[in-house]
């Protein structure tokens, strides 16, 4: 017996269990059957005395729920689940059948069907904002494409059919999808909500990955900073507001299909960040093509500890470059760091000695590989190093330094105003340096990074060759 087919049987058989524990009682009694561990189902059946309503014990109905999202992970929305139950409960009650009937199984048969059955392979469009894609093609990002919005888009062609079918329905969110600079693309399967709630989860996880290179590259290549809290799907910026969205049927092409969509408010962003070919080459040179295969193993559930670690790391990142509040960004960048190098209750002194070899391996000037924006103080510092020893030791002491920083903060000593935005910068472009060039290193676990690193470390900073 495979995995699907035990993990099947158990749907069923707690299916069974939950049908054994349901009951009908009075709805008048509700208050004191609730009290007793009952659930009642919003469902009620009337007969010639009273309204009987349908309750049910919450352990029981919470495992089907369950089982159901772990034979189908990240595919199922509750809320549709625990229709399809309601359903086929009350269909069994008005079919006059009990609980021990040999059609028990049947129903548990006919109540997959119905939640299999609106497991669709659906395409999800979501425009972005503070994001131009001047690229001849889409790019990818973790498991998104970031395509170009132009007259004859995916997305125009969209918001048309929109419009067309529903001509006397001009919402602003249709002119948002007009005027937005990009959308991302990505194909999810699930029920519809949690199609929807998926394909959002993975724009945000593809902005973080662009967030990564965003900052330094900008200042890199054109000189000019960028600001990756201007950068975030439509509607999402400033108070959280929910984006907008387009879900479609994957097999059903665009001009025969009425696309669904969420509607909320928006904020338009100002001086997007561009991204055009140059910057797209740059980008995977500098790692994204190897990120790229990390989280799409992980998607697959193929992924390694490094691609875990990858994620986490990213994820908490790009919480740092779009949060208002320098303390609460500081101590997500220390996050970040510690997701990806920790091994456990990990002293300051072992991250500081991992980030420095990190960022300082390959001996040049400036952090490898991305380089960035730091305070000063610390620049002063950098170009006071004489050889790559010596970078080392004054990248470890600043690292030290803004860990004692992160642990004043997580323990109340330092408060909204007693950081320095300046030390946030440094940090940001250590941690942004530190991922990027564990990833260019190759290595498949933190142990073997471990393996590398400490033997480089000893008397002096001697990087070892990589394998």
């Amino acid at each position: 017996m495979d995995e699907g087919d035990a993990s099947q049987k158990q749907v069923v058989a707690a299916f069974k269990g939950f049908m054994r524990t349901y009951k009908l009682l009075p709805l008048k009694e509700r208050k004191s059957i609730e009290d007793s561990g009952y659930r009642y189902s919003g469902r009620f059946f009337c007969s010639e005395t009273e309204t009987l309503g349908l309750f049910y014990r919450e352990e029981a109905y919470d495992r089907v729920i369950d089982l159901v999202d772990r034979l189908h992970p990240g595919q199922t929305d509750r809320a549709f689940v625990s229709q399809c139950l309601g359903q086929i409960a009350t269909e069994w009650i008005e079919q006059g059948h009990t609980a021990d009937n040999q059609l028990m199984e049947q129903a548990a048969t006919d109540f997959l069907d119905k939640v299999e059955r609106e497991i669709l392979d659906h395409v999800i469009y979501i425009p972005v904002e503070g994001v131009e894609a001047n690229v001849s093609q889409s790019l990818q990002l973790a498991q998104c494409q970031l395509c170009r919005n132009f007259s004859d888009s995916e997305l125009i062609m969209l918001v048309r059919q929109s419009k067309e079918k529903f001509p006397e329905k001009q919402d602003e969110f249709l002119s948002s999808f007009e005027q937005a600079p990009a959308f991302f693309k990505v194909s999810v399967s699930g029920h519809f909500n949690r199609a929807i709630k998926k394909g959002k989860e993975e724009a945000e996880l593809a902005l973080n990955v662009l967030r990564l290179f965003l900052g330094s590259f900008y200042f890199d290549v054109y000189r000019r900073s960028s600001d990756p809290k201007r950068m975030g799907l439509i509607g999402t910026l400033h108070e959280g507001e929910h984006s907008h969205v387009f879900c479609i049927h994957a097999d059903v092409p665009i001009e025969k299909q009425f696309p669904g969509s969420s509607v909320e408010f928006r904020h338009y962003a100002r001086n997007p960040f561009t991204l055009d070919n140059r910057a797209v080459e740059e980008l995977k040179k500098l790692g994204l093509t190897h990120i790229n295969q990390h989280l799409h193993l992980l998607a697959a559930g193929n992924g390694g500890e490094v691609a875990r670690r990858l994620l986490r790391a990213i994820e908490w990142f790009g919480k740092a470059t779009t949060t208002s509040s320098v303390v609460e960004s500081f101590l997500m960048l220390a996050i970040s760091a510690e997701a990806l190098l920790s091994d456990g209750r990990t002293p300051k002194e072992t991250y500081a000695k991992r980030m420095a070899a990190l960022v300082t391996r390959h001996g040049r000037e400036g952090f490898y590989p991305f380089d960035g924006r730091v305070s000063s103080e610390f620049g002063k510092e950098l170009n006071s190093a004489t050889c790559t020893s010596e970078r080392f030791n004054v990248v470890r002491n600043r690292v030290e330094k803004l860990f004692e920083y992160r642990n004043d903060i997580a323990h109340g000593g330092k408060l909204e105003g007693e950081i320095d935005a300046l030390h946030s910068l440094d940090l940001e472009t250590l941690v942004r340096n530190s991922i990027l060039s564990f990833v260019d290193g190759g290595w498949n676990t933190l142990g073997e990074f471990k393996d590398w690193v400490n033997p480089s470390v000893i008397y002096s900073f001697c990087p070892r060759p990589l394998s």
